[in-house]
């Protein structure tokens, strides 16, 4: 990696701070710009939620490395012999991300909610890896959680946690808070009909549970918020970033 020029793009916080700590770790490091030529070999950062046109991708030098999200342009980085690397099919950076989301969405339910954490009753809808997290945080504090959801294997992972463990959604009037990670509409018309006026629906997947149309009907606080950890700890979501993209350069 010693000849190796990282150029970040510094659209995203915690981009700006993956750079500072490459700097500050001496490595050369340059702020990406659009069509600028590098000299030597790249390794292009950026963020994991960044959406590129066809064009971008076109521009980018011949013969480098790339990190990033999911992006529909593989043939072009295998012409143009771009080694990519998906930053969210590394293990290490999705468990780290997801302990991040799961302290960002405690904080976003103390700052939506009225009643002491301790008097909310939450559901948790989903238990893959950020519900999980978001889980264990919770039982630490000794919140009340219950946690729905169809998959047998999560519902066996879920119990390690709490006892209030249900295949489907349960009747929805009884909970103050939900927190949805599941990336599709699972809130079907009566489902919302049963929630509280005063609750918080909190949605952390990528798609929301709860079309637009129904979120007009509604008179809960529904917030649909992704990616937490670059928006509300982005000098940690920075450090992880850069312990994941060195760990998976020294491997080369």
């Amino acid at each position: 990696m010693e000849n190796l020029t990282f150029v970040t793009d510094l659209t995203d916080l915690r981009m700006t701070y993956l750079y500072d700590q490459l700097w500050a770790l001496g490595y050369n490091t340059k702020k990406y710009k659009r069509k600028e030529q590098y000299l030597g070999k790249v390794c292009y950062l950026f963020s994991p939620a960044r959406k590129f046109t066809r064009e971008e991708i076109e521009d980018l030098n011949g013969n480098s490395i790339m990190f990033s999200g999911k992006h529909p342009y593989g043939e072009i980085l295998a012409v143009k012999h771009i080694e990519f690397f998906e930053l969210t099919k590394d293990e290490f950076y999705n468990y780290k991300n997801a302990v991040l989301t799961a302290e960002a969405v405690l904080m976003l339910v103390i700052q939506n909610t009225v009643s002491s954490l301790k008097k909310l009753d939450i559901l948790i809808t989903g238990y893959g890896r950020v519900a999980s997290a978001i889980a264990e945080l919770f039982s630490k504090l000794n919140l009340n959680i219950s946690i729905a959801t169809n998959d047998k294997n999560e519902r066996d992972r879920a119990l390690i946690v709490t006892d209030k463990v249900y295949p489907l959604l349960p009747p929805l009037n009884t909970y103050d808070c939900i927190i949805n990670t599941v990336p599709k509409e699972i809130f079907p018309k009566d489902k919302i009909g049963e929630i509280k006026s005063s609750a918080l629906i909190l949605d952390v997947a990528s798609v929301q549970s709860v079309s637009e149309k129904e979120q007009l009907n509604m008179s809960a606080n529904y917030m649909h918020q992704t990616g937490l950890p670059g928006k509300y700890c982005p000098k940690c979501a920075g450090t992880i970033l850069k312990n994941s993209i060195l760990t998976t350069l020294k491997k080369l």
